[in-house]
């Protein structure tokens, strides 16, 4: 009989993985990417995607992974027979603050902590898990009952064998989580426009944060590493000027109040190193949650 290498070399990581793998998250996502797993079986040999190449494998989306820190991508299906499949995807990040970003990008905020430190996002039919430079999205193709239990076996796996450090960054936690349904971190501009199209231009924003409820959106914003805070504020004010989207600015403690062409508030402020952007429905209560954040920034000094 005539084995294919690829099958064999996925065996062998599976008699490791399961015999006591310690989860090392600088191996490469093959390394704990399982093989059979009771009745599930690998279809095919991994798919692999590196740098540009993620634009094949993603039709339209990529563009988010590659500002986060994208590196690479395996991809699997398994199949139980009779029931139907589950595909198992391995982003590999720059770093654990690249990888977290991708992963609080596509669960808005709503993660878990595992017992061995990993963050992880239980939905009915898909599972997303960070470990270190890890994001690993595990999905139920054909939805039932027995692919959702294939996908819980999966995600149980996975945290069992892979451990790794998941710092969340700080401006993150400058949202208290008990106040904002959805915590997302993002690096660069493009992550700020697919949360809110703020402004046409490019800002270059070093990284920043957004808290969202089910009426405002509160965004935090680093430019430079918190230098010369006042002036890119007030770079920032002028630029918004210009658009024809806002209307009726007006100086207020320090920030400044305006609105949006649907005449959402915007309140916009600087707090110790950051600018504070709020967009709701009243100024008071963009003003509450400036004053929520700088406890926050307080706190973690």
């Amino acid at each position: 009989m005539y084995f294919r290498p690829g099958i064999v070399f996925i065996t062998i990581l599976l008699i490791c993985f399961v015999s006591g793998l310690n989860g090392d998250i600088k191996k490469s996502p093959v390394d704990i990417l399982p093989g059979n797993i009771m009745d599930w079986k690998m279809k095919d040999e991994p798919e692999i995607y590196k740098g540009d190449d993620l634009f094949l494998y993603i039709n339209g989306g990529a563009d988010i992974y590659q500002e986060y820190g994208f590196k690479e991508v395996y991809s699997v299906e398994y199949e139980k027979e009779g029931t139907g499949r589950i595909s198992v995807e391995i982003y590999n990040m720059d770093d654990p603050v690249s990888a977290f970003g991708i992963f609080s990008f596509k669960t808005e905020g709503k993660w878990k902590e595992s017992r061995n430190g990993n963050l992880y996002c239980p939905e009915d039919y898909y599972q997303n898990i960070l470990a270190g430079n890890y994001l690993i999205i595990i999905t139920s193709i054909d939805v039932n009952e027995e692919t959702k239990k294939g996908v819980r076996i999966f995600r149980k796996i996975f945290e069992e064998k892979i451990s790794g450090n998941s710092p969340i960054p700080r401006i993150i936690n400058l949202f208290n989580q008990e106040k904002f349904k959805k915590r997302i971190y993002f690096e660069g501009d493009l992550g700020l426009m697919n949360i809110y199209n703020l402004i046409s231009t490019e800002l270059g924003i070093t990284n920043g944060a957004a808290g969202i409820n089910d009426n405002n959106i509160s965004l935090i914003l680093n430019y430079n590493n918190g230098k010369n805070i006042r002036s890119n504020f007030s770079s920032l004010i002028d630029l918004l000027k210009i658009e024809d989207r806002y209307s009726e600015f007006v100086s207020i403690d320090g920030g400044v109040n305006f609105l949006d062409r649907k005449k959402n508030v915007i309140y916009a402020t600087t707090l110790d190193r950051y600018i504070v952007i709020y967009i709701g429905e009243k100024l008071d209560e963009g003003r509450i949650i400036a004053k929520q954040i700088s406890d926050e920034i307080s706190l973690i000094k």
